[in-house]
């Protein structure tokens, strides 16, 4: 067990470096979409008095991505 919460804490700290984090700036009808199945993702507080938050869920139907070399993930 204690080697299995080594090694996630060692992933989460590389994946979460600086250079592989984006962080969005919103603008008014902004749209962010990302891949559940290849990100982790991290909500942030917000002030709801200000601001609406809407989430959708989308679900695409077919073939799987392929990258830009046309092979599949």
């Amino acid at each position: 067990m204690e080697e299995g919460r080594k090694l996630l804490g060692a992933l989460l700290e590389f994946a979460t470096q600086p250079e592989f984090v984006y962080r969005h700036s919103w603008h008014v009808n902004d749209l962010v979409m990302w891949d559940n199945r290849r990100v982790l993702h991290l909500g942030r507080p917000w002030d709801e008095s200000t601001y609406r938050r809407v989430m959708h869920r989308t679900t695409v139907a077919g073939e799987g991505p392929t990258a830009m070399n046309g092979r599949p993930f």
